[in-house]
């Protein structure tokens, strides 16, 4: 909205500086009375941008169906255009006598100069609209990127071990062993010695959409990483991508059962 408000602005000095030219060429006319003229519409259109962003919310092109958006911005298009001349004429009434020295009369026509007047909003309003769509289809484009951003970038797990902060990929983590106050985790990258609980670290690999399976009291396995898995007694023996040999024991088989 900062933008088109900024847009409306120079286009209206724009305005003020070819009318003060066409004066300049005449040699008659006041600027002033121009510059009055022009600027009492802009602060009218500026006033109503808010309530134009509203309406367009609720008919809103290619997001709410044709027919909702059409009686929609008819019946907001009128609204708009005779709050605008209105306010205008207002404006100009009550800044006219004491700037000029006379009144301000607006018409002697009133039917001619109201729809010519809307001619032009209806060009002002279309715009206002075409701008409000295309911001609104600008910012869903940055969020939907945002988004892809965000999901493409890797989930970091942060633990502390020893005196240091180390930063693990979620996605290359393979299994993890409890190991005391510790946990040893086991990725594509090499082992790590965090403090962390087994359960802790299992609820962070879940968080991060990583598939981790307890198949242990004290062993957690990323699902993908099961190479293989072979009976052991009452328990199994699970094989994982770096070769390791992780235990299932018999609680915790379901959870092997399910990848």
């Amino acid at each position: 909205m900062i933008w088109f408000g900024v847009l409306t602005l120079v286009i209206a000095l724009v305005a003020l500086l070819s009318a003060n030219t066409e004066v300049q060429r005449a040699g008659s006319g006041s600027a002033g009375k121009f510059a009055l003229y022009e600027l009492s519409s802009v602060v009218v259109i500026l006033a109503l941008m808010p309530a134009v962003a509203w309406v367009t919310s609720r008919g809103m092109p290619g997001l709410h169906p044709l027919g909702r958006v059409a009686w929609v911005q008819a019946v907001a298009f009128v609204a708009f255009s005779l709050v605008h001349i209105a306010a205008m004429v207002a404006l100009r009434k009550l800044l006219h006598e004491p700037l000029f020295g006379v009144g301000y009369l607006f018409t002697d026509a009133p039917w001619r100069d109201v729809i010519y007047e809307m001619r032009k909003d209806g060009v002002t309003y279309f715009i206002l609209v075409m701008f409000f769509v295309l911001g609104r289809e600008m910012a869903a484009k940055d969020r939907a990127l945002a988004e892809a951003k965000a999901s493409a970038a890797p989930k970091m797990l942060t633990y502390r071990s020893g005196g240091r902060t180390v930063m693990l990929a979620a996605s290359d983590v393979l299994w993890v062993k409890s190991a005391g106050n510790y946990a040893e985790i086991r990725g594509k990258m090499g082992r790590y010695f965090v403090r962390s609980t087994l359960k802790a670290v299992e609820e962070d690999l879940l968080e991060a959409g990583i598939d981790a399976r307890r198949v242990h009291r004290s062993y957690v396995v990323v699902a993908s990483a099961i190479v293989s898995a072979v009976p052991k007694g009452q328990d199994m023996l699970a094989t994982t991508s770096d070769g390791a040999e992780v235990p299932v024991s018999r609680r915790f088989r379901m959870a092997l059962d399910a990848s």
